[in-house]
């Protein structure tokens, strides 16, 4: 996170195009914003706009405006966040979601720093600096044709990368103090116990911090005293995984709730998905291994299945783009194929 930092304030002092990259409640916005604050558009605005969460048909005049009349519905001119964020900074969230014909829009835009509004050839000239963020892998977009390679480049030219909060698990004190302290006006905010602290670490964070706010704020809302203890929080309230935790470090645990765990079914428990999880865990020093033990080698095939499908899955069945993303010689990959008997779906094997 210090590299992550000097990196934001290095991206601050310029103005190119920043892409950040990381999972979905990982942070990416805070780290937009950071970096104007730091920039020289720090007093300009900063507009953020998610471009999953908008239909394509409107997304294009939210973008770039629209003249009055220029389709139903228009009964006014609008200028457009892009036109809204002159001066300053425009976040676009998810731009992996952006449809592909607006894509060529963006470039233009990026290019020539001049917007078309929807229904007028009227070019207007703007000083915006774009950040966008995502949590897909945008190179294996472009290998789709789903991304445009050129809007790629022009996007990715300082890129940053947050990483998960399962990869921080040191920072999980700071990070709930802070938290904390957002939800506490008065007084100090009050802390974990030790063994809370413990099993927050053995948890897998698959929300991020987005998560653990939802957590912190679950746990001051059920216990607001100086000492909050996770083993004081009924069942139904926490994450099916730390309730795992808490029955394998505390056998004697007893939630608030009498409500069984919400653990997943047993036919969940037996998927790739969960048993990848599952080992994922075990490789975190102080999360223990089930008291029954298992099969090693089951799981690590379970693994190997999993990933070859999921890169094969992302490049339609081609093999050779499979197993650059693998790091395997493509005869490999295709002898794992054949020996883990994996087979596709629907898309033909294209080598």
């Amino acid at each position: 996170m210090q590299e992550l930092w000097r990196l934001v304030e290095a991206a601050a002092g310029s103005n190119t195009s920043v892409l950040i990259r990381g999972e979905t409640g990982a942070g990416k916005e805070v780290v937009a914003r950071q970096v104007h604050q730091l920039s020289a558009r720090r007093n300009g605005p900063f507009i953020a706009i998610n471009c999953g969460a908008i239909p394509a048909d409107l997304l294009e005049s939210e973008l770039f405006g629209h003249r009055k009349g220029a389709f139903t519905g228009a009964f006014a001119d609008y200028g457009g966040q892009l036109l809204a964020a002159d001066g300053g900074t425009l976040f676009l969230d998810e731009i992996g979601d952006m449809p592909r014909i607006l894509q060529v829009k963006l470039l233009r835009v990026l290019e020539e720093r001049v917007i078309v509004p929807v229904g007028s050839t009227e070019r207007i000239a703007i000083d915006v600096r774009v950040i966008s963020a995502t949590h897909q892998d945008l190179e294996v977009l472009t290998q789709q044709k789903l991304f445009r390679e050129d809007l790629f480049y022009r996007l990715n030219v300082f890129p940053l990368l947050v990483p998960a909060l399962r990869e921080r698990l040191a920072d999980l004190p700071e990070l709930i103090g802070f938290f904390s302290r957002k939800l506490v006006t008065d007084g100090e905010p009050p802390s974990f116990t030790d063994e809370s602290m413990r099993i927050l670490r053995s948890y897998h964070w698959p929300g991020n911090l987005r998560e653990l706010s939802n957590l912190v704020a679950r746990m001051h809302a059920i216990s607001p005293t100086a000492v909050l203890d996770i083993t004081t929080v009924p069942k139904s309230l926490l994450p099916a995984r730390i309730c795992e935790a808490l029955q394998n470090i505390l056998p004697q645990w007893q939630a608030v709730s009498n409500d069984d765990c919400t653990a997943p079914p047993m036919d969940a428990q037996g998927s790739m998905d969960y048993r990848l999880e599952q080992a994922l865990g075990f490789t975190q020093s102080d999360v223990p291994l089930p008291k029954d033990g298992f099969a090693l080698k089951d799981l690590l095939q379970d693994i190997e299945v999993n990933m070859i499908r999921k890169a094969l899955d992302s490049t339609r069945w081609n093999v050779s783009s499979a197993a650059k993303l693998l790091d395997m010689h493509r005869t490999t990959l295709i002898q794992k194929i054949s020996k883990l008997d994996i087979a596709q779906d629907n898309l033909p094997v294209n080598n």
